[in-house]
């Protein structure tokens, strides 16, 4: 595409408007068809982000008045529509890729809490092992002073007994 042609036309349909006289006006449309005409959509989009916001305005302007109503439309498809589709595409690719990410982090951060509550697990059940070995070993321990304590007070029961006997109480 003659992309300096094509803008060249633009101005001038847009400081003379669109006329189809014979000559200038009519030439001037016949060549802006073609131009456009020969070219891929592709190359005419590129042609169209090239151009600023009032160039893009007259460019659509232009081909609406200019080239077929089914043409316009390819090229307002083409230029603008798939821009914005494309853009909002984007847009909700970032919001899932940032969704997608926030969820594997807090997948991270949920196992690395299991993993933690899992570890303090194994350690309170670590302790209440301990703890019950020791009050079991407790246990044991109290009965046998339980058992010396009563064969000593049946002993110290003899030694009084034994005491009373030869005192003479």
């Amino acid at each position: 595409m003659k992309e300096e042609r094509v803008k060249e036309l633009l101005n001038l349909f847009e400081m003379e408007g669109i006329s189809h006289e014979p000559k200038h006006g009519l030439d001037r449309v016949l060549e802006f068809q073609d131009l456009i005409g020969r070219s891929a959509l592709k190359d005419v989009r590129v042609f169209y982000k090239g151009l600023d916001q009032p160039g893009r305005r007259t460019f659509l302007w232009v081909c609406f008045n200019v080239l077929s109503m089914s043409g316009a439309i390819d090229i307002l498809k083409e230029c603008v529509i798939r821009g914005l589709v494309q853009e909002k595409f984007n847009e909700a690719e970032e919001r899932v890729s940032a969704a997608e990410l926030n969820a594997w982090e807090a997948t991270v951060k949920a196992e690395k809490a299991v993993a933690a509550t899992e570890k303090e697990r194994a350690n309170l059940k670590a302790e209440v092992e301990a703890l019950k070995r020791k009050l079991d070993y407790s246990d044991r321990l109290c009965a046998s002073l339980e058992e010396k304590n009563a064969k000593l007070q049946g002993d110290a029961d003899d030694l009084l007994t034994l005491k009373r006997i030869l005192i003479g109480e």
